[in-house]
């Protein structure tokens, strides 16, 4: 006999639509991963 996780699709799709939300608002939040300034040098 095999264990089902999710009932129907329905249930995977708002799990996923979930994810999705959570991981976008984390972007948009403004986390930078990548800074595209231009290093400047140290006067010396």
């Amino acid at each position: 006999m095999c264990a089902r996780l999710f009932h129907n699709e329905a249930s995977v799709l708002r799990l996923d639509t979930a994810l999705l939300v959570e991981i976008s608002e984390q972007w948009e939040t403004g986390k930078i991963y990548l800074n595209m300034e231009p290093v400047t040098q140290p006067a010396t």
